[in-house]
């Protein structure tokens, strides 16, 4: 018997021996032996609670009739489910629950034989019946009282006559089918930490409304939707898809919205589309939880009225429709002429990593040219380097439960809650429990707002504020000596690194409280490991390498890598960018990070396919476009990135775009980019596609096609290898998916042992060393990447000083409301300081056109002296009006483009009288 099988306690449930860990319920236990309890309280993401009683059991030995989701079990426990006295026990709780319920159809033999616009028959005062009910064959009261054979009442039931919440664009509440078991308020404060719905009235009149008594959006709202998936009855539901029915058929896959790699169920009805999101359960990131994105930007996003059926050539000015082999010609002819430096390709980082292999594959061997990079934009080309040279490498060193688990968080230019929100809902948590946060930021955000020390600092001093907390760590000898000793080398260049930031000096250019600074680095080196998040949202050009060797820096003081509950992860915004760079979509090394001038990371490239590839570094997106206004770059091939231009307006990506010979697009909807296409290739959705993703943790998981693509669309590696076909290139012949992650894995050392079926349930974090390998949750266990961790020098640079035009430089937060604590009343602000508001003739409450890159965003003026001279902090809100704008992200939607910004410049001007 093994050491985990001893431990395992023994009871019998209605004669069936039962082996469960210890803490195990009663009802988990009848679960695992296919015995059903009924319930409606108990949720399995949910802590027990035992208000419904409708679980009670009976227990040999023991008194009265236990809750069975609170019972734990006990060795050699003998319970009975289903007695004489139980069941009339949950008779009884049956009534009660049938008294707070509209009951007709719940009691009627007859029911099966209505349709939805039947009058009742049997008694015509009967309205509220569940064949007119969203939740009609999904509701779990519905099932239960079928169980039980459900008789009327002899309670009586009486409506209780609350309006409908119907103006809420994601969610439906109709409470007057509430019955009040707890789950909705349970979820919003155990899953999302926000309590944005509570229990309000007493006694026999409790009922779940809003914690501020208004809307759900003034309550805190994060839109997660956790409410609507542990609702029983039809009382909280979606809106888009409350009256689509029960799903014919479910599929599971992975979330396209962000890096966190979140499972999804999605439910299909008998025409093949997806009606609704559930998150999975089994999910190993999510577990069940799922953020606005994910639970209800998925629908619309897979079956946009824009989606591309057809491939489109232009003639005469016009896209026209063509065949593939048309289609694929006209491209391959735009590609003919233009080879090398001359040609760019734009990767889409919410791509498959074996479209994206393919892609560069293409790019190296077809185009000759290493111009290839993809789009993340929480992560600036050159934030890696100082990382990667202090640790051998760039990646997540840990994984989301170090995060979750940390004692203390240090979020360099993070926001968390809005940019990744499942993990930020449990840092929210984390926090409520006692996690330390520390919040260096300039913005607003709502980490800083929950955070322990919030660090405000003026843009552009970030390694300033990291100089000077390590200037506490080490003249205080509160730096992990130890680990240094063992695991570091050069320890001589931080000391001198940090020898010019002195605290006066510091606080002077930061705008930090030296005592603030003082606290935070206390907390660090109390922390046992501190685990460090940074983002390049806040980061100004020509300052991330330094804020990057920083951060290394302080990782190694502090001993934060390589152990559980700690690390340095760089956060990412798209959902494969991690992916993205995995496969080689930079234009600095190839698949595996291997360097481009490194004869040995080339050869196994070159002998596989069969040619010499080009060893010149490439251009990222900003320098491609740049070479296309200067005209030495000539053709663009971009997959996805259909608001390429919108984003990238602030590097002149309008006049790029123009300027160019060809331009082909492969994408799943007509977007501006491919509007302006020669050549346009429809693409398969992340929905319609088999193949793999790596969340930003390093987890690669399985993607699953769930629905069959529209009209003539094609996966995007099918697309990209018959335009290399096109091209008479050999070794494009992939049959399927499969084909390509064969290839992948001979050629990528750290996804050497990933298969299909070794990823098909939870992912494996790589490194994956063979077949059976388990994966590798924390880097750097043992000795880093590259043998010790070497410190690196770092230095501040002075920030850009205020534009001589009048124009701002903008930095971009989206803000929940919660009226008497952030109070946006569902509109955009901008925090200005008083010296610009003077400049401009604005005042307090100025109602102004923010004139971006990306197009006409309105605000509010706010004026306070916290906000630096020569920036607008513009918080954008996500209250009720909000959410469909930002999960849709239409193109030429400024708010949503903004969002991706890091830094822009923005002209303010008054767009109407002050806002009373």
């Amino acid at each position: 018997m093994t050491q985990q099988q001893s431990k395992l306690v023994t009871l019998t449930v209605d004669g069936v021996e039962v082996k469960v860990p210890p803490g195990t319920t009663i009802l988990e236990a009848a679960k695992q032996v296919g015995i059903n309890i009924p319930y409606l309280c108990y949720h399995p993401m949910l802590k027990p609670y035992g208000a419904c009683r409708m679980c009670v059991v009976e227990v040999e030995k023991q008194r009265g009739q236990p809750a069975s989701c609170t019972s734990p079990v006990s060795e050699g426990m003998m319970v009975k489910t289903n007695t004489p006295d139980v069941q009339k026990t949950r008779n009884d709780i049956m009534d009660l629950v049938l008294s707070e319920h509209p009951h007709g159809c719940l009691t009627c033999w007859r029911v099966i034989h209505c349709g939805p616009e039947d009058i009742c028959l049997r008694n015509v005062s009967v309205i509220d019946r569940c064949v007119i009910c969203p939740k009609n064959y999904r509701c779990e009261l519905q099932f239960m009282a079928w169980d039980f054979k459900a008789k009327d009442t002899p309670l009586g039931y009486h409506y209780r006559n609350i309006p409908l919440w119907n103006k809420n664009p994601l969610i439906d509440h109709d409470m007057n089918l509430c019955i009040v078991c707890g789950r909705c308020v349970r979820a919003c404060n155990e899953i999302e930490g926000v309590d944005a719905i509570v229990f309000i009235q007493r006694g026999g009149r409790t009922i779940v409304g809003t914690s501020q008594a208004g809307s759900l959006a003034e309550s805190g709202c994060t839109f997660c939707g956790a409410c609507v998936d542990v609702c029983p009855v039809g009382a909280i539901v979606e809106k888009d898809s409350k009256w689509a029915g029960p799903a014919r058929r479910t599929a599971t896959t992975i979330c396209p919205h962000c890096p966190v790699g979140c499972q999804l169920g999605v439910g299909l009805d008998k025409d093949g589309k997806i009606i609704r999101v559930m998150p999975d359960l089994d999910g190993p990131v999510n577990r069940g939880h799922a953020c606005a994105w994910g639970k209800f930007g998925i629908v619309d996003y897979v079956h946009s009225k824009d989606r591309l059926t057809t491939p489109l050539v232009r003639k005469d000015g016009q896209l026209v429709p063509a065949t593939w082999d048309e289609a694929l010609e006209a491209a391959a002819r735009a590609f003919a002429s233009h080879t090398g430096s001359e040609v760019g390709v734009v990767a889409s980082p919410r791509s498959t990593n074996e479209d994206l292999f393919v892609l560069q594959k293409w790019a190296r061997v077809v185009a000759l040219t290493n111009n290839i990079d993809h789009t993340d934009h929480m992560f600036l080309p050159s934030s890696p380097q100082g990382i990667s040279r202090a640790l051998g490498g760039a990646q997540m060193t840990g994984n989301w439960q170090d995060i979750e688990k940390a004692t203390c968080l240090l979020a360099v230019g993070a926001d968390l809650m809005a940019d990744q929100p499942v993990i930020g809902a449990r840092v929210r948590k984390a926090v409520q429990r006692g996690q330390k946060l520390i919040v260096v930021d300039p913005r607003r955000t709502e980490s800083a707002l929950l955070s322990t020390v919030w660090l405000r600092n003026r843009p552009g001093t970030e390694v300033a504020v990291l100089g000077g907390i390590m200037r506490v760590l080490l003249d205080e000898r509160l730096w992990n000596a130890a680990y240094v000793e063992q695991r570091c080398e050069d320890f001589a260049v931080v000391q001198k690194a940090v020898a010019a930031f002195d605290l006066d000096t510091v606080e002077k250019t930061t705008g930090v409280p030296k005592a603030h600074i003082e606290l935070a680095a206390r907390l660090l080196a109390k922390a046992s490991p501190p685990c460090i998040v940074y983002s390049a949202r806040t980061n100004l050009p020509g300052h991330d390498t330094d804020i990057a060797a920083a951060l290394a820096d302080m990782a190694l003081l502090t001993g934060a890598i390589g152990r559980p509950g700690g690390g340095l992860n760089i956060m990412r915004r798209e959902a494969n960018g991690q992916g993205a760079t995995d496969m080689g979509c930079v234009p600095i090394a190839l698949p595996g990070s291997g360097h481009l001038d490194d004869v040995a990371a080339r050869t196994p490239f070159e002998r596989v396919w069969g040619k010499a590839l080009p060893s010149q570094p490439g251009f990222f997106v900003r320098d491609m476009l740049a070479a296309a206004r200067q005209g030495s770059l000539k053709a663009m091939l971009v997959v996805g990135n259909g608001d390429l231009a919108a984003r990238y307006a602030a590097y002149g990506a309008e006049e790029a775009l123009r300027s160019l010979k060809a331009l082909v697009v492969v994408d799943m909807a007509m977007t501006d980019m491919a509007r302006r296409a020669d050549v346009v290739l429809p693409a398969a959705s992340f929905a319609e596609a088999d193949g793999s993703y790596t969340n930003v943790e390093r987890r690669i998981q399985r993607l699953r096609k769930v629905l069959d693509a529209p009209g003539q669309a094609k996966p995007a590696w099918w697309i990209i290898a018959k335009l290399a076909e096109k091209a008479g290139a050999q070794g494009f012949d992939y049959h399927a998916p499969v084909d390509v992650l064969k290839e992948i894995t001979g050629l990528v050392p750290t996804y050497e042992g990933v298969t299909y079926a070794g990823i098909e349930r939870g992912g494996l974090q790589w490194p994956v060393a063979g077949a059976r390998h388990a994966g590798t949750p924390i880097l750097h266990t043992e000795t880093f990447s590259r043998g010790k961790g070497r410190f690196q020098p770092f230095q501040h640079k002075a920030p850009q000083a205020p534009l001589a035009d009048g124009r701002l430089t903008v930095m971009t937060a989206l803000m929940r409301e919660i009226a008497g604590v952030r109070e946006l009343k569902h509109r955009n602000l901008a925090e200005v300081h008083p010296e610009d508001a003077a400049a401009l003739k604005l005042v307090e409450g100025d109602l102004v056109a923010v004139q971006t890159p990306a197009g006409v965003v309105e605000a509010h003026i706010r004026v306070t002296a916290e906000a630096a001279r020569g920036y607008v902090m513009l918080s954008l809100s996500m209250g009720d009006v909000e959410p469909p704008a930002i999960l849709s992200q239409p193109v030429g939607n400024p708010a949503a483009a903004l969002a991706d910004i890091v830094v822009a410049h923005v002209a303010l001007e008054k767009a109407a009288a002050p806002v009373v």
